[in-house]
Parts: structure tokens; sequence; C-alpha cells
């Protein structure tokens, strides 16, 4: 199983074209006004795959291209993983990278390993909207949380909306301490180190929304 798991995230990342979609990525990002990057989809598949149960669905809010969302439905057995990204542009790229993907599946040698490996797709699902507004993520199993350039004001309100909407006993995966008054979230694992498109990577953190 161990191997299986290695050689999923070995082929889901020749099927990515990750390098070329960051590129686009920045050029979109600067000139916006907000900051783009996203965690490895390989390292953090396996952070996944160590310490959270995989099944239900996974939601990335913020979403960014998809690559996240788009590795982990190759390389893992969720029923369904999904974004959700404000930006219109980085929302395109994320469709386009979606759409690029199901093509490799049919017609490259990478994709019929694949195939004989994992057989079944999980479905993927991206969508354009402020994650205050979305409601596509709230029946979610994990949601991974990159907020690592929230203020605390946004963090704080951010933490509300997780313990409102999130389906009870959901795993957080997050790139930031919580810092919610309401003590409502428990903590599971901290310090798990994750690469990221920015120099130095990103240290995790999971929660678990109340199971009440």
């Amino acid at each position: 199983a161990t191997m299986r798991k290695t050689r999923l995230r070995e082929e889901a990342g020749r099927l990515l074209s990750t390098r070329e979609v960051r590129r686009e990525a920045y050029s979109v990002s600067k000139k916006g006004n907000l900051t783009y990057g996203e965690l490895d989809g390989k390292d953090l598949c396996g952070v996944l795959s160590r310490f959270c149960d995989v099944g239900g669905e996974f939601w990335d809010l913020g979403s960014g291209t998809g690559q996240v969302s788009l590795f982990v439905a190759l390389a893992l057995d969720f029923d369904l993983c999904g974004g959700v990204e404000i930006q219109e542009k980085l929302h395109a790229l994320a469709l386009g990278s979606k759409a690029q993907v199901d093509d490799a599946l049919l017609s490259t040698e990478a994709g019929k390993r694949w195939i004989d490996l994992k057989g079944d797709f999980t479905p993927t699902t991206f969508v354009c909207a402020d994650v205050f507004d979305a409601t596509e993520w709230h029946n979610a199993s994990v949601v991974l949380a990159n907020v690592l350039l929230f203020d605390d004001a946004t963090l704080l309100r951010f933490e509300d909306l997780l313990l409102r909407r999130l389906r009870r006993g959901a795993l957080i995966v997050t790139t930031a301490k919580f810092r919610s008054p309401h003590g409502g979230f428990t903590l599971l694992h901290a310090g798990l180190w994750c690469k990221a498109s920015w120099t130095g990577g990103a240290q995790l953190a999971i929660y678990q929304q109340p199971l009440a």
C-alpha cells in the first residue's frame, strides 16, 4: 500500500504542469492586489495520507491554480476534491489545468500508468468565489487553508466561519496557528513541514472541528 501511494504521487507529478502554471500565476498575481502562493502537492499528499483520514470531500480554500486539489485527486482516495478561489484569472488557470489532466489521462503514457494504479479519477470542481460567500465546501471532511498572509482580524473572521459552517469533526490543515478565543478547535498536529512555491516552505498545523 505504501509503494502504491508513492507511485501515485510520482505519476501525479508527471501529469501536472505545475512549474509552467506557477509562472503564469506569478504573472497574474503581480497585476492584482493579492499574493499568489501554493503548497507542494506531493508533500501535502504525504502529510494528508499520514495524519488525516482520507475519504469524503477535500477542499482547498484559496485554491489558486488548482494544482493542490488536482494532485490530491490524483494521488489520494477522496470522493471529491474541490477548490475555492476569488481571483478570476487564477480560477481560469485551474480550469485549464483540470482540462489538461483529463486529456493526459486518456492520451499519455503517464496517464495509462496512473489508470493501472488507481483506476477512477476522483471528481474535481472549482468555484470562483469569496470563501466567505461560497457554500460548496461546507460538507468537507478535510479543508486546506493557506492563510499565512491573513491579518489577525481576517484570520479570526475565517476561524469563526469554519466553526459556524464546516461539518462537525472535519479536519483543517492550515499554514497559520489559529487564534480563536472560542476554544472550539482541537489541535491534533503542529510543525509539519511542507514544500511550497515560496522559499522556505511552510509549517502546517492540523485542527479538528468540534465533534458536536
